[in-house]
């Protein structure tokens, strides 16, 4: 039973303030019913539980950041707002990204309700994956190639890498560094590059094969190039431009 009390008539300069005062109090609750009511919650049950929306967040999080494929990642929500009032779903809550978010590191993730009343909302969180990537073992110098020795792996955190960086030392074996580097350093795609194998102006060997026979020429490369990179090349003997493909080190073939 609703009991009102009655409130002793008000004369003078303080009735007309204390009407205004009443009927902006009146002006606010009802603002907050008609918001309740158009989320159209009105009792606990027909209520979307928080912690579905954060969960919902999080699970997807932990799969986009390839949890479930056995990398380690740990997901952080920011907790959502406990007198947020949306009417349950009649289905799974849906999740993407918001539009522009980061897949790791800080991200917001956009929960969907379907049906019956549809609604969304964005979910703030923090992703980080660790994983083993690439290291510098030893000091490297700009121009050098990268040995075996030169290199380890090591368990970081990857969220935070902009540029890619590598996982499989046998992938960067050979390859050029392009500045100084540092032991502990992260290699990345930044940081090497696929050295010359023949440099412009450099004398080498025009390699020829055809029905069984080898021919070996002496010739000048016109071009730089890197592994199976096609060039051009001037024979030393009969002024001849060929093209080749760079088989090795100063190799090129002549194709017949």
């Amino acid at each position: 039973m609703l009991k009102r009390t009655l409130m002793p008539a008000l004369t003078g300069a303080m009735a007309p303030r204390m009407q205004r005062r009443g009927l902006l109090s009146l002006g606010l609750a009802t603002a907050v019913m008609i918001a309740n009511s158009a989320l159209g919650a009105t009792g606990s049950d027909a209520i979307e539980p928080v912690s579905n929306i954060e969960r919902t967040a999080r699970t997807f999080l932990y799969r986009e950041a390839g949890g479930e494929r056995g990398a380690t990642v740990k997901v952080n929500i920011n907790p959502v707002d406990p007198r947020l009032r949306l009417q349950r779903c009649d289905h799974d809550l849906q999740a993407s990204f918001a539009p522009g978010a980061n897949q790791d590191g800080n991200t917001s993730v956009k929960i969907q309700c379907q049906g019956p009343v549809r609604w969304s909302l964005f979910v703030s969180a923090q992703v980080e994956r660790f994983g083993e990537v690439v290291v510098v073992k030893r000091p490297l110098n700009r121009g050098s190639l990268v040995m075996p020795a030169d290199i380890a792996l090591e368990r970081r955190e990857t969220s935070g890498l902009q540029a890619g960086y590598f996982d499989d030392m046998a992938t960067i074996i050979g390859m050029q560094v392009r500045r100084s580097l540092r032991p502990g350093d992260i290699l990345t795609d930044a940081y090497l590059k696929t050295p010359l194998w023949v440099e412009r102006g450099q004398l080498v060997q025009m390699l020829s094969e055809t029905g069984g026979i080898r021919v070996i020429m002496s010739g000048e490369a016109l071009e730089g190039g890197s592994a199976g990179e096609r060039i051009r090349v001037r024979n030393n003997s009969s002024k001849r431009v060929l093209e080749g493909i760079i088989e090795s080190p100063g190799v090129v073939r002549i194709p017949m």
